[in-house]
C-alpha cells in the first residue's frame, strides 16, 4: 500500500514546518463580540478543527480598520485593546500543534452598502512607508479623523506615487 503524503509534515522554504497537508482554507466568520473582538464561538471553531487533526488554519477576514467592514460581526485588529482576545483564539488554534495564519484585510471599495460608511480604497502600496499619525513625515491626507488604524499615516515616496494613489 502506498502510504500517503496527506498525513506527513510539510516544510516551507522558510523553514516553518506544516504538521500535515490538512488546511482550512480562508473565509469570513462574522463571529466578532460587539468590540469586533474575536469572541468564544470564533475560538471554538478553530478549537475544534485543530482537534480534527487541521496542520494550518488559516484565520477568516481579519479587518484592519473597524470603520472598513465587509461584514456586521467582522474581526478587527487596529490596536491593541483587544489582543487578550486575538490570544486566546491564536492559543485555540494551536494547541494540537497546527500552524495559525492570518488573513489580513482592508475591504477597500468591496463593501456591503449596508455597512454605512462610503468605503475608501487603499493606496497603492509599492514605495510606500507605512507612519503612525503624528510621526515626522506622516502626510495629514492621509490620516482619517479619528481613525486609530494601522494605516491611517500612509506617506507617499514620490509625488507619482501620491496622485495614482489619490485618483
Amino acid at each position: 500500500m502506498i502510504a500517503s503524503k496527506l498525513f506527513e509534515p510539510l516544510r516551507l522554504p522558510n523553514g516553518v514546518v506544516i504538521p500535515n497537508r490538512i488546511a482550512t482554507a480562508a473565509m469570513e466568520e462574522n463571529l466578532a463580540n460587539e468590540h469586533h473582538a474575536p469572541r468564544e464561538a470564533l475560538t471554538r471553531l478553530y478549537r475544534g478543527w485543530a482537534e480534527g487533526g487541521a496542520g494550518l488554519l488559516i484565520t477568516g477576514n481579519v479587518m484592519v480598520d473597524r470603520h472598513a467592514l465587509t461584514g456586521p460581526a467582522g474581526v478587527v485588529l487596529e490596536d491593541d485593546r483587544n489582543l487578550r482576545n486575538f490570544r486566546v483564539w491564536a492559543d485555540a488554534c494551536r494547541s494540537r500543534g497546527a500552524q495559525a495564519w492570518m488573513q489580513i484585510n482592508h475591504p477597500g471599495r468591496q463593501r456591503l452598502a449596508s455597512m454605512g460608511r462610503q468605503g475608501g480604497r487603499p493606496g497603492r502600496v509599492v514605495g510606500w512607508q507605512l507612519r503612525k499619525p503624528g510621526d515626522a513625515g506622516a502626510d495629514p491626507r492621509w490620516q482619517q479623523p479619528g481613525s486609530r488604524g494601522l494605516f491611517s499615516g500612509i506617506r507617499g515616496e514620490d509625488r507619482k506615487n501620491r496622485r495614482h494613489a489619490a485618483n
